[in-house]
């Protein structure tokens, strides 16, 4: 669907597509024209590049509709969305019987040209590979090897590791997988990522323009102000227009409405009903600890498959 402007809108804009007319509508009527170009531009992007890679992430909020977005994840579908709709203007005066299926049939060359230009503009490498001398300097070490390419591509990307510089946590589980040996520490990783800087630094101008350069043109995320409230877990009051223990609870229910809507999504594919409720409780409420293990206690779990099977009211058999 293009987007909430009744049947008859959306049939005379893919009526101008089909019959090269794209352009003429946009520009005829620009407000109606940008809007249903972007909402079908935005609906191919979310279900061909942006759900799949939510799902990857383990980002299951960000994976049931495109509104749950979080604001990392949403700049990152934006631009996207702002790639694939320059593109389809620069066609705009071809013919075009299904707008939506030759745009997704582009999305990788869209996708990859797009980032390469963004890397481009904030002076990164576009395609990181190790010169011979950085290779020498680092030594022998493979993981070390890969471990510099991650650098190389993470300066130059435009997510953000929260207030970390480095996705300490997410390269200590490359590294498990890579190697082939135990998880190790976020410490473990700053160590080696030290090692390769210094290795970097000793080609202070390649340094400087490809690694230190383009890592500070990265959106650095907000400090939160410090508290002087005696009570940490609440915002102050002044900055509330209703009370505390509502917005928990507010949040509280979308987390819940989040969890069972994905558990359900899950097990419409086929998985397993507790692995499913398992898997997206952690994940939802993984950034509170003691949340995380309370969700994941064998009664819990019991009464939120339980709550799930009602809500889709379907004869479904819990495997264990």
């Amino acid at each position: 669907m293009v987007g909430s402007y009744g049947e008859e809108a959306e049939h005379d804009f893919l009526e101008a597509a089909a019959a090269g007319r794209l352009a003429e509508f946009i520009a005829t009527d620009e407000k109606h024209g940008n809007a249903a170009l972007y909402s079908l531009v935005s609906g191919v992007i979310y279900q061909h590049l942006t759900r799949p890679l939510e799902l990857r992430r383990g980002h299951f909020r960000c994976a049931v509709d495109a509104g749950r977005l979080e604001p990392e994840c949403l700049d990152g579908h934006q631009d996207e969305v702002e790639a694939a709709r320059a593109y389809v203007l620069a066609h705009a005066h071809e013919r075009f019987e299904n707008l939506g299926g030759w745009l997704a049939s582009r999305l990788t060359y869209i996708s990859v040209d797009a980032h390469r230009r963004r890397r481009a503009e904030v002076g990164a490498l576009q395609r990181p590979r190790l010169p011979k001398w950085l290779i020498e300097r680092i030594g022998p070490d493979e993981w070390l090897h890969e471990l510099a390419v991650k650098i190389l591509n993470w300066v130059g990307a435009s997510t953000t590791a929260g207030y970390e510089v480095w996705p300490l946590a997410a390269w200590a589980e490359q590294r498990a997988t890579s190697t082939g040996r135990p998880e190790v520490s976020e410490a473990r990783i700053q160590v080696e990522i030290d090692r390769i800087l210094t290795a970097m630094r000793t080609r202070p101008a390649w340094y400087a323009n490809y690694v230190e350069r383009p890592l500070g043109r990265k959106q650095a995320p907000l400090i939160p102000a410090q508290r002087t409230s005696p009570d940490e877990a609440r915002e102050f009051d002044y900055v509330r227009y209703d009370e505390p223990d509502d917005a928990e609870e507010a949040l509280l229910r979308e987390l819940a409405s989040t969890a069972i809507t994905t558990i359900a999504e899950l097990i419409g594919q086929g998985r397993p009903v507790r692995e499913a409720a398992s898997e997206v409780l952690r994940v939802v409420f993984g950034a509170d600890d003691r949340a995380a293990r309370l969700v994941l206690e064998p009664e819990v779990l019991d009464r939120v498959v339980d709550t799930v099977l009602r809500i889709m009211a379907a004869p479904v058999s819990v495997r264990p």
